[in-house]
């Protein structure tokens, strides 16, 4: 298992095992799905030392490299800290570390999200604090764990008010790609190389919702975003995805 949870007083606490051999440095992109139009900020604080990102909705970032280390996060909307949590980072990690859910009125910091119950995985339904539809900060476990000629891909239900959606996946034959709630990943699956019809439609309706294409290279972990499309009329819907590719390829 790659990282383990210690809950303490006022946040959570990730400590990301790795080998003293590994990379020394970590790998971490950033994602802005919190359903607002306005920019988003996202405070890395270590050693007394501050980096800044500036996220619009639907941003996901490159991977930038930081220093293994403790580093308190603060999400930053309209000039006043809405999240706040504290991630310990181990060289050799590659992770995304996103934001999702509403704003409500005179919102304040999320102390459900930052004192939850203790979780021992990143990923999954037990990774994310039942509260609703306010923000949420979640962080995945990028790493590819596949074979050496094929490729993974997963998604994530980021559309609030709404049913749970299944997804199908496919080439020559349509592949189950799973049922997930608001909130939840679906976990990452094997898939051939090559081109696919991605479907996503509300659980138990025959209506497509969306579609994609995704073409697949090997020893690559593709992630879809599922979230509202907040320019556009009511219920549409749109994919961010994310690729993270093994390092060394073989």
């Amino acid at each position: 298992m790659r990282a383990i949870k210690y809950l303490i007083p006022v946040f959570l606490l990730y400590f990301i095992s790795c080998s003293e051999k590994g990379d020394q440095y970590v790998e971490l992109r950033l994602g802005d799905f919190l359903v607002e139009n306005s920019a988003v900020s996202m405070k890395l604080i270590s050693d007394g030392a501050t980096e800044k990102y500036s996220l619009n909705y639907s941003d996901l970032t490159s991977y930038y490299k930081i220093k293994p280390g403790v580093y308190q996060i603060q999400v930053v909307v309209h000039e006043k800290v809405i999240l706040e949590k504290k991630i310990g980072f181990a060289a050799g990690g590659k992770f995304t570390l996103f934001i999702y859910g509403l704003l409500s009125e005179n919102q304040v910091v999320n102390q459900t999200t930052t004192s939850s119950q203790l979780h021992s995985i990143v990923s999954g339904a037990e990774a994310r604090t039942a509260n609703g539809y306010l923000p949420q900060m979640r962080l995945l476990d990028d790493h590819y764990e596949g074979g050496k000629t094929t490729a993974q891909m997963r998604w994530v239900n980021l559309v609030p008010f709404e049913k749970s959606f299944t997804a199908e996946a496919s080439l020559d034959s349509d592949i189950n790609f799973g049922t997930t709630a608001y909130g939840n990943d679906h976990a990452s699956q094997k898939f051939d190389i090559g081109t696919y019809s991605v479907i996503w439609r509300s659980k138990s309706s025959p209506i497509k919702r969306l579609e994609m294409s995704q073409a697949l290279d090997k020893q690559t972990l593709y992630t879809f975003f599922l979230i509202p499309e907040i320019q556009a009329k009511t219920g549409d819907l749109k994919v961010v995805t994310g690729e993270s590719s093994k390092t060394n390829k073989e």
